[in-house]
């Protein structure tokens, strides 16, 4: 039961994770310009991009690694994402319990 638990929430969380990637390019591309909204989009893209310049130091000016520092900036952007969002659902899943359901095993019957 447990591992189907962590199962679930990991799959909803990359789901998730991919869906806040898909919406801050949504942002990006059909929002007008301004300023602020430049730095908040670099600001959530800043994780992958730190990610990706471990793999690529110089970032897409790696010889040929324009496109492989693209993707891999992408995808640890998912993952990180992911991560936030599986935190958020185990955190959630902790504040909802409730002090009997720490024993619910222990007393059977009542």
């Amino acid at each position: 039961m447990q591992e189907k638990c962590f199962a679930r929430r990991a799959i909803v969380a990359f789901l998730f994770g991919l869906l806040t990637s898909l919406a801050l390019g949504a942002v990006k591309t059909y929002l007008p310009h301004s300023s602020i909204m430049s730095q908040l989009i670099d600001m959530a893209s800043l994780p992958g991009g730190l990610i990706a310049s471990i793999v690529y130091p110089e970032g897409i000016h790696t010889g040929t690694g324009a496109p492989g520092f693209i993707f891999l900036a992408i995808a640890a952007n998912i993952f990180v994402y992911g991560l936030f969002w599986y935190a958020c659902f185990s955190g959630l899943r902790f504040i909802g319990r409730t002090p009997r359901d720490d024993f619910r095993g222990a007393k059977r019957g009542s």
